[in-house]
Formats: C-alpha cells, sequence, structure tokens
C-alpha cells in the first residue's frame, strides 16, 4: 500500500530519545479513544549515519499545514468561528487522551497540525506535475 509520511531528522549530537519513547507509547495504545485519531502517530523509526554523524529518523503521518500557518493566512490572524471552535475541541480530545494515559504534552503550541485531505492533494500533484511537465520518481 501506497502511503505519504514525513520523515523528521535529528541532530546528531541530540541523543534524547524522549519524543521516540513518548511516540511509541501513544502509538502502542489501543483503544477507541477519539483522542487518539487527533494525535500524530509514528510509524517507524531508523538510523542513520551521515558525514556529520548518527542522526535518529521518526517517520510520522503525513500532516497538513500547522494551525498557526492557517491562523496566518488570514488577513485578521483569527480562524473562522466554526474552524476554531472545531480546531479548539479536536485538540482537547487529544490532551485528554494524553491525560488519561498520563502522558504530558510540553510541546508548544504552533506543533498542532491540520490533516491534510491526500485523494484531493495527490490530485492536485498530479494535475501540477503534468501541468509542468515533470516526472514522479517512485522507489
Amino acid at each position: 500500500m501506497s502511503r505519504n509520511v514525513a520523515v523528521k531528522f535529528s541532530v546528531s549530537e541530540n541523543n534524547d530519545n524522549r519524543e521516540i519513547n513518548i511516540l511509541r507509547e501513544i502509538s502502542a495504545v489501543r483503544g477507541d479513544h477519539p483522542g487518539q485519531n487527533h494525535l500524530v502517530q509514528m510509524l517507524d523509526y531508523f538510523m542513520v549515519d551521515g558525514p556529520n554523524g548518527t542522526h535518529g529518523c521518526l517517520v510520522l503521518e503525513f500532516l497538513g499545514p500547522s494551525v498557526q500557518g492557517v491562523i496566518d493566512s488570514y488577513r485578521d490572524h483569527r480562524l473562522p468561528a466554526a474552524l476554531a471552535k472545531s480546531t479548539a475541541y479536536q485538540a482537547l480530545q487529544g490532551l485528554k487522551f494524553l491525560l488519561q494515559h498520563k502522558i504530558v504534552h510540553a510541546g508548544k503550541p504552533n506543533k498542532l497540525c491540520f490533516e491534510y485531505d491526500l485523494t484531493a492533494l495527490s490530485k492536485t500533484f498530479t494535475q501540477e506535475t503534468s501541468r509542468l511537465n515533470c516526472q514522479i520518481l517512485t522507489s
């Protein structure tokens, strides 16, 4: 099955495994809590040796733009009321899930992201690559 992912490379000097451990814990929880659907899932983790040292690499779900980025895209720097309400509700569901599993969220608020409609995004990407006469390379 083909799937879009995000790969996050850590700085080689950073041997801090807190993020990996927390993401593993979140991904390992099985259940039907609605808040879990509003947390990024780690799909895999690997190490890569580079010219500047060894880097930890997280393979994560592909997410859309940050909430802050979307807010900034509006002229008045405010989300429409319905979108703001829905975003806040989903964030609180995610935080409630973390609380129930005794996981503390100490991240920055700019880490909140929207989810892309990947079907629509793929269609737009395909149209643009055709328009620009580009070739999509896959491995």
